[in-house]
């Protein structure tokens, strides 16, 4: 994988559930670093290498309505948050908030009603949820045992560090 990017030229880079999908996760970590200008930020979220995202995320939300298709989640690929702080360090970013995330369960309710009255196709039209193909509202929460966010910077850990 090979971003189309300078290197160092970017002050910010997100890689939003992304990296549960990657199967090469040390060259993706290397990739966004080297895109990663000198205390630049980078955030992503992912799902966590853990028995419970993989009842959870696979066993369960895939077969909720609405969830994300069946399959599209390869419980090999999960990434613990030690294996991506580790990864990252390598490469000299250290990260420096790692927190949880949940779905909210009032805006799921919210937008199962919103595609019971409007159905499929009228999923994202004006005045719909937010990106009403899928619950989007995701809050904080003290576990990473399932889904989590890291926010690192670049220059804040030395490359050596393993």
């Amino acid at each position: 994988m090979r971003l189309p990017f300078a290197d160092a030229s970017l002050q910010c880079v997100v890689a939003g559930e992304v990296l549960e999908h990657l199967t090469d996760l040390p060259a993706a970590c290397a990739e966004l670093a080297r895109v990663l200008a000198p205390g630049g930020t980078l955030v992503v979220d992912t799902l966590a290498d853990t028995l419970f995202c993989r009842i959870t995320m696979v066993r369960l939300a895939e077969r909720l309505p609405g969830g994300p298709p069946i399959g599209i989640h390869d419980p090999a690929l999960f990434v613990h948050p030690r294996r991506l702080r580790d990864l990252l360090a390598a490469h000299g970013v250290g990260l420096t908030l790692v927190r949880g995330l949940r779905p909210s369960a009032r805006e799921y309710v919210r937008w199962l009603a919103y595609r019971r009255r409007n159905g499929p196709a009228g999923a994202g039209t004006a005045g719909g949820p937010a990106g009403a193909d899928t619950v989007t509202m995701m809050l904080p929460t003290r576990s990473t045992a399932a889904v989590y966010q890291a926010v690192g910077v670049k220059g804040t850990v030395s490359a050596a560090r393993t």
